[in-house]
């Protein structure tokens, strides 16, 4: 038998947690020991062929759905050969520059899985619609294939129009204005979704896109973000296709494409309409970054606030000489901007050894003593009481300077009036992305996006080096104006060390205020190397109960970042597709049913929630439709008292394991969970419109599972919430849920647990 692996005894990082220490040691160890008395079973040894059978046996399921594939990579060369020649598949494949069967498998099976929604029949009403095309397009060998698809628009009326000739005087007779300044093929519903979704007053509509091989094989998806216009100004989303609002392009008399998108950037986001479905298609010969035409109308930037005060705020314990190398990198990178700057230097520690650290700095640095002990949040705060500065810089004392644009990208976004934070893409020694902009909801919390990947990277169409958007920044590098700071209400002190940035951050997105990241600048960012990371039992413990508070004290963590696409997994760093059912794709083309789905645990008689529950059907079973499922195999007592609350509508038994796939093709717009279900929620997406339900002391209570992760402890807050307003709407999170518990959510709570909730 092979050595035991020592467990690391930290005990002098977890002194107030030795029993829990010992617990994990336990586990750890009764582990190994299972684990290595089944290798040296003799069952183990005798089933030892059947596990070589069925290994090879994958291997060649593997090898033959590759030769599957091939051979629809033949037919589609053939199709795409019969339909528009050999010259045209030369031109694809000389264009794309690689081997015609280099496609992005993942997206093909994605999409194989994913098929898009259509309208039905009765759906489709008379449209007419006028198609405004580009020069650039016009001049693209596509452009055949791209009349073609706008000819097959169901039930619409075309009229093509090149942009370069006069628009027609009557434009108000037009239910909407595709503008297309690439030959994309669009699909046959895509002049009636656009007509749909500008119909309440909208006046861009815009879609996702991905680039066509042949009939069957496409790549490149473009998952893309709520509208942000300052995306917009570096990857040009749009390119394949849009629709316009008559009304609003009368007011612009005779556009040309630059001219457009510097009007299209001015939109607000309530302007705006987003479908996140595959409605067109790019051809091939179009490049994969696309860059948007360049407005020769375009305003000079005004100086970068000439005269202000900018504070730079540095909390430090000296650890190493990372203080220094910043220092030093904030001196060369700064030259022409030191007048204005004024380098704050916060710390606990001892007076001599602060001086002894900075005594040979060429950095002009002010030292403020912090007399208790290090919390980043309420150092961060009183270095702010004690300075004037109308600009402030929060960084840490492991980062390091290599340019001088941080500074003057930085400030130029602190000009605009709705700018709040401002953060920066930071790298890690190595030059590969520690932060790109922070991921509400990743893996159920706050995360990073593209972690690891080389910083020039061109993956997802440049999104990840473009300056855009972004829910949150890290507090690693954050700029803001000091007065909004303020308004703000600082940094949240309950969180000393983590989550506080994230937590200012949505604090100002509720105010109204976007939060931006820069990219032009490189700056080395040596993560934790102040305080070390998170590797010990208390260190995660305490982490977790800010992630608890955080969650509870701010609902918008719970929220979708509209800055991600619904397609893409939450999960993943790198972008990857979010597996999703066909009610979840039909949801994006149409507004849920009205009704609830109501998913329940067998109770025995002696239960005191049974009553409660049976109640409940019994009182609201007139108000609208109500489908109950109950986890079991057999029917109970529970069950035929359910049926009979509720009949004559019917009551489903289902098996647990089943219950997830109920809720994912639910086409209800409520669903409720019992709590005594949650491993059902193992594996959801985040997105899914659950409402936890349980009966406390008799009152059925309410709360909101809407992205969230529950395979640990879960925080959760009662909500009494009338059923009738959630089994009406449409969509109960946003039209009642979210508002009550966000009310009660937003006032400072103890955190409680529910007894169901191992």
């Amino acid at each position: 038998m092979k050595e035991k692996p020592s467990f690391p005894p930290d005990l002098d990082e977890y002194p107030s947690g030795a029993l829990a220490y010992r617990d994990l040691e336990h586990s750890f160890l009764t582990f190994y020991q299972r684990n290595a008395r089944l290798k040296n079973s003799l069952s183990w040894r005798m089933t030892l062929p059947i596990r070589q059978v069925t290994h090879h046996n994958r291997r060649w399921r593997a090898r033959f759905a590759r030769l599957r594939l091939a051979a629809q990579h033949l037919q589609a060369l053939f199709q795409h050969t019969k339909q528009h020649g050999l010259a045209a598949l030369w031109r694809t494949f000389r264009e794309k520059g690689r081997a015609p069967t280099h496609i992005d498998l993942a997206y093909h099976h994605w999409r194989k899985a994913h098929p898009l929604p259509r309208l039905n029949d009765d759906e489709v009403t008379p449209r007419r619609l006028l198609v405004l095309i580009s020069p650039e397009a016009l001049r693209s060998p596509d452009y055949p294939v791209c009349l073609a698809s706008l000819q097959e628009q169901r039930g619409c009326t075309v009229v093509v129009n090149p942009l370069s000739d006069p628009l027609p005087t009557q434009l108000d007779v037009y239910d909407a204005i595709i503008w297309m300044r690439t030959a994309a093929m669009l699909v046959p519903d895509y002049g009636q979704i656009a007509c749909r979704a500008l119909s309440d007053g909208s006046i861009l509509f815009y879609a996702d896109h991905d680039t066509h091989l042949s009939t069957i094989l496409h790549e490149r998806p473009f998952f893309k973000p709520a509208f942000s216009p300052e995306l917009l100004g570096q990857v040009d989303y749009l390119a394949a296709g849009c629709a316009l609002s008559p009304d609003w392009l009368a007011e612009q008399g005779r556009p040309d494409d630059s001219y457009l998108y510097e009007m299209l950037r001015h939109l607000s986001s309530s302007q705006v309409r987003h479908l996140p479905l595959c409605l067109s298609h790019l051809p091939a010969s179009v490049s994969a970054r696309l860059v948007p035409p360049i407005s020769p109308a375009a305003a000079p930037s005004p100086p970068i606030m000439e005269g202000l005060k900018v504070s730079l705020v540095i909390p430090t314990a000296f650890h190493g000489t990372y203080l220094q190398t910043l220092l030093e990198s904030l001196y060369r990178t700064t030259e022409g901007y030191r007048e204005q700057l004024e380098t704050i230097i916060i710390t606990n520690k001892e007076p001599e050894q602060a001086e002894a650290a900075l005594k040979d700095c060429l950095m002009p640095c002010r030292l403020i003593y912090y007399d208790r002990d290090f919390n980043y949040s309420a150092v961060n705060n009183e270095a702010v009481r004690q300075t004037e500065g109308a600009i402030l810089f929060f960084l840490n004392d492991d980062i390091e300077f290599k340019d001088a644009y941080w500074l003057p990208d930085m400030l130029a976004l602190l000009q605009r009036p709705q700018t709040g934070a401002v953060g920066s893409l930071l790298l890690y020694p190595d030059n590969t992305i520690q932060h790109a902009g922070c991921l509400i909801g990743m893996n159920g919390g706050v995360g990073h996006i593209g972690v690891g990947l080389p910083a020039d990277t061109d993956i997802y169409h440049g999104i990840l080096t473009a300056q855009r958007e972004v829910s949150a920044v890290t507090g690693a590098c954050l700029a803001i104006r000091r007065d909004i700071f303020l308004k703000a209400g600082m940094f949240d002190e309950h969180l000393p060390l983590s989550f506080n940035d994230v937590a200012l951050c949505l604090r100002l997105r509720d105010l109204g205020y976007t939060q931006y990241v820069t990219t032009r600048s490189r700056i080395i960012h040596h993560e934790s190397r102040s305080r070390g990371y998170d590797v010990t039992a208390r260190k995660h413990q305490a982490n977790r109960e800010h992630f608890l508070y955080a969650r509870t004290r701010y609902p918008g963590i719970r929220e979708a970042d509209p800055y991600y696409s619904p397609n893409l997994d939450l999960s993943s760093v790198y972008l990857g597709y979010a597996s999703r059912s066909s009610a979840q794709q039909a949801r994006f083309l149409r507004p849920p049913s009205p009704g609830c789905l109501i998913l329940l645990a067998q109770r025995m008689d002696y239960d005191p929630s049974t009553q409660s529950l049976v109640d409940m059907l019994a009182q609201h079973k007139t108000e609208g439709l109500i489908r109950l499922i109950i986890a079991g195999t057999n029917e109970t007592r529970f069950s035929r008292q359910c049926c009979a609350a509720l009949a004559p509508a019917p009551v489903r038994i289902e098996p647990v394991q089943n219950l997830r796939n109920a809720l994912l093709n639910a086409p209800e717009g409520a669903l409720f969970l019992d709590l005594r279900l949650l491993e059902v929620m193992d594996g959801l997406p985040p997105d899914l419109p659950l409402i936890g339900i349980w009966v406390h002391d008799g009152r059925l209570c309410f709360t909101d599972l809407f992205g969230r992760r529950t395979l640990q402890q879960q925080s959760l807050e009662q909500s009494p919430i009338d059923l009738s307003s959630l089994i009406l709407a449409r969509d109960p999170l946003k039209d009642n849920m979210t508002k009550e518990l966000d009310k009660s959510l937003a006032r400072p709570c103890a955190l409680k647990a529910h007894p169901h909730i191992p």
